[in-house]
C-alpha cells in the first residue's frame, strides 16, 4: 500500500550486469545516448575454432549437468581424462559430437553463435545416448532444434550456399534430373 513504502539503500558499489546476444544489439538504438554512457559494454567473442576441444568439452560437461546425467551414465560413448576434458582418440561418439561443432562452425561464419548453442545440441545428443537412439537420427533432430531457429535470419545467399555444402550425391543426381 501507498502508506508502507519502505526505502531499500542501494551502496555504492552496486553493480547490474546483463546480457544480450547479437539480436539484442537493435534494442540498444531505443536507448537514448545519455543513458547508453552510463554503461560498459563487454563484447565476448565466439570461441575460435583453435579451442575446438575445450569448448566441446566444456558444452557436453554442462550438457550432461542440464539432463542431469553423471559422466558413468554415458561413458559408453564418451570418456573422460582428468580436468574434464574429452579424451577425444577414445570416445565411441566423438564423430557425432565433432560433426555437430564443425555444422556449427559453419553457421557461425554467418551468424555469431556461442557455446550455448552447442550445449542444447550435445543435450539433445545425450538424450539419444540415453535412450539408445539412431545416432544418425538424434544428430539430425539435435541439429534441427539448435539451428533451425538460428538460420531463419540468415540471408538467402548464406542459407542456400549452407544447404548445398550439405547435399548428398543422391540429392545432386536427382536435382540435376530435373533441370
Amino acid at each position: 500500500s501507498q502508506n508502507n513504502d519502505k526505502k531499500i539503500a542501494v551502496p555504492k558499489d552496486f553493480r547490474i550486469l546483463g546480457t544480450m546476444n547479437t539480436n539484442d544489439k537493435t534494442h540498444l538504438y531505443q536507448i537514448s545516448d545519455a543513458l547508453k554512457r552510463r554503461f560498459a559494454f563487454v563484447e565476448i567473442p565466439v570461441p575460435s575454432v583453435q579451442v575446438k576441444d575445450k569448448e566441446m568439452s566444456i558444452a557436453l560437461k554442462h550438457a550432461l549437468k542440464n539432463n542431469d546425467v553423471e559422466k558413468s551414465q554415458v561413458s559408453e560413448h564418451v570418456v573422460f581424462e582428468e580436468g574434464d576434458l574429452v579424451d577425444f582418440d577414445n570416445s565411441k561418439s566423438i564423430e557425432l559430437l565433432t560433426t555437430a561443432y564443425f555444422i556449427l562452425a559453419i553457421v557461425r561464419i554467418e551468424k555469431p553463435l556461442g557455446t550455448a548453442i552447442l550445449t542444447g545440441i550435445y543435450q539433445n545428443l545425450v538424450s539419444g545416448f540415453e535412450m539408445k537412439l539412431d545416432s544418425l537420427k538424434v544428430l539430425d533432430s539435435a541439429l534441427n532444434s539448435a539451428l533451425t531457429p538460428q538460420l531463419e535470419q540468415m540471408s538467402s545467399e548464406f542459407f542456400n550456399l549452407f544447404l548445398k555444402f550439405f547435399e548428398t550425391d543422391e540429392k545432386k543426381k536427382i536435382g540435376r534430373a530435373h533441370v
